[in-house]
Parts: C-alpha cells; structure tokens; sequence
C-alpha cells in the first residue's frame, strides 16, 4: 500500500519546508534528491544552481532526467539511482 501523507502531514511529519520554486528550494544545499521528473525539472541550469548550493553539492537523480557530464562539469558530485546495476 505504501506511505500517504498530504502536505501538512508531511510538513509536520518530516519537517519538511515547501519552497515556492526551485532556487529557493537548494540554496545552501549539501544534496539535492530528484525524485519526480516534473517539467522544470528539463532545463535546469546547473551553472547557476551551482551558484546557489554549498560546495561539493551532490545530486541524487532518481529519475535519469539529466545529463551526468553536465551536471559534473558543474562541479556537482551525481548519483543515478533505480536503474538496477549501473556505475555512476
């Protein structure tokens, strides 16, 4: 059945804080976790979200929406996870 929670649960739950857009979302980041593969999510500028996060920021791509070689020539360390056996 899995987990279900609305947003004010989660909120509460998991303190979670709900960004009204992207940037503000990683600003000062140390990782940020994709978990869903929603339009904005497709042209994402790494160069300037690079400027946002910590240093040494990693990505966790949970949906293999971006480019590995992009986002490192950023600077970004990058995971892709749920493809079953594959390397990073």
């Amino acid at each position: 059945m899995g987990l279900r929670v609305n947003e004010k649960e989660a909120k509460e739950l998991l303190s979670i804080n709900l960004e009204k857009d992207l940037k503000s979302a990683v600003e000062g980041s140390d990782c940020i976790a994709l978990i869903s593969a929603h339009p904005e999510f497709k042209n994402v500028s790494f160069e300037e979200i690079s400027n946002l996060t910590s240093p040494n920021c990693t990505i966790v791509d949970g949906r293999s929406a971006f480019d590995r070689e992009e986002v490192k020539k950023e600077g970004f360390d990058y995971w892709r996870i749920g493809l079953g056996r594959s390397r990073n």
